[in-house]
C-alpha cells in the first residue's frame, strides 16, 4: 500500500533494482550510494525491496531466479542519508556472497574495511533499539504576557513508541500591574514524565505529559521598599514536537503547564508596600505556554 504522498519509486543501479514505498531511505537514495559500491558486473535482474515494520527498516534482496539472499532490519533512529548508505553496504555484501560473483570480482581490502566498519557502526541496529536523546531550544512564553524563554529537553527510551521524557525551562520576568506600583514574577521549573513518539520518514511527532514542579519568584518594583518572595508550585505539563531526524537533528516545539494552586502578588503595607505571594491580590497566571526551536543530538 502507498503512503499518501510517496510515490513508489522503482530505480536501476548497478543492474540491481531498488524499489520501495518509503520515504527514509529513498530508493533513489540507495541506488545512489550502491553505483560506486557495485559497479557494472552486478548481476542483471536481482531486486531490493524496502518496506517499514513498526520501527524498523526492512531491507530484502531476492535474486533474479527467484532464490532470496537475505533480510536485514535496520532501526529508524538513524538520519536517512545514514540509512541509505547502510542499506547499500548490505546489498553490497550480500553481492559479494555468492562464490561465482567474489570469484570474478574480489573486493579490495579498502573496501571490505569500509564494508565492515559501515555494517557495524550504523546497520546492525535491532528492531527494539533504545536511546537518548537531548535538544536545547529557545523561543518564548506566554502568560499574561511574552517573553523570551529557554529549554532543555531529554528524551529516553524507543525512537518510536512509548519513551520517557524530562523538560527544564527557565523564562524572562513577567509583569503584573499593583494599584501602587508593580509585581515581576517568573516561574522556572521542570517536567517530567511519559512520551509517545510517532516516526515517518524523516519527520518524527512526540507528545509528553506528567509532572511539573516549579519555582516561583516575586518581586516589587516601583515601591518605597521593593522585596522579594519565592514559594514552589506543583502542576502538570504536557507538550508536542516535531523532530526531523537528520543532521542537527532541528525540532519545533511547543509545551503548556497549569498550577492549580491560586497564587496572588499583593501589596503589604506591613512591608512598606511590598508585593508578598497571598491568597488575595492581583492574580498570577496559572497557565503559562512555552513555543521553542532548537537542535539536539542522540535520540
Amino acid at each position: 500500500m502507498l503512503v499518501p504522498g510517496i510515490w513508489l519509486a522503482v530505480v536501476f543501479a548497478a543492474a540491481i533494482d531498488v524499489e520501495g514505498d518509503v520515504a527514509c531511505p529513498a530508493p533513489s537514495a540507495v541506488a545512489a550510494k550502491l553505483r560506486p559500491l557495485l559497479g557494472v558486473t552486478a548481476p542483471v535482474g536481482d531486486r531490493v525491496r524496502l518496506t517499514t515494520l513498526g520501527n524498523t527498516l526492512v531491507i530484502a534482496m531476492v535474486r533474479a531466479d527467484g532464490r532470496p539472499a537475505g533480510v536485514r532490519h535496520i532501526g529508524l533512529d538513524h538520519d536517512c542519508d545514514e540509512l541509505a548508505e547502510a542499506t547499500a553496504i548490505i546489498v553490497a555484501t550480500w553481492q559479494q556472497a555468492p562464490p561465482s560473483v567474489a570469484a570474478t570480482r574480489p573486493p579490495t581490502p579498502a573496501s571490505a574495511a569500509t564494508l565492515s566498519l559501515a555494517v557495524a557502526s550504523v546497520a546492525q541496529a535491532p528492531p527494539g533499539d533504545r536511546g537518548f536523546g537531548v535538544a536545547v531550544g529557545a523561543g518564548g512564553e506566554v502568560a499574561g504576557g511574552l517573553v523570551p524563554a529557554l529549554a532543555i529537553e531529554a528524551t529516553w527510551g524507543r525512537p518510536a513508541g512509548w519513551a520517557g521524557h524530562a523538560r527544564a525551562w527557565m523564562a524572562g520576568r513577567h509583569r503584573q500591574a499593583l494599584s501602587r506600583g508593580e509585581a515581576f514574577w517568573r516561574r522556572a521549573g521542570v517536567s517530567v514524565g511519559p512520551a509517545f513518539a510517532l516516526a515517518l520518514g524523516s519527520v518524527a511527532g512526540e507528545i509528553d505529559g506528567g509532572l511539573a514542579l516549579a519555582y516561583l519568584g516575586v518581586s516589587g518594583g516601583g515601591f518605597a521598599a521593593n522585596e522579594s518572595h519565592a514559594a514552589i508550585d506543583v502542576g502538570a505539563a504536557t507538550g508536542l514536537r516535531l523532530r526531523w531526524r537528520v543532521p542537527g537533528r532541528p525540532f519545533l516545539g511547543l509545551a503548556t503547564s497549569w498550577f492549580p494552586r491560586r497564587t496572588f502578588a499583593v501589596e503589604s503595607a506591613a512591608a512598606a508596600n511590598a508585593p508578598a505571594i497571598s491568597d488575595a491580590g492581583a492574580p498570577l497566571p496559572r497557565w503559562q505556554w512555552l513555543a521553542t526551536a532548537g537542535f539536539g543530538f542522540g535520540r
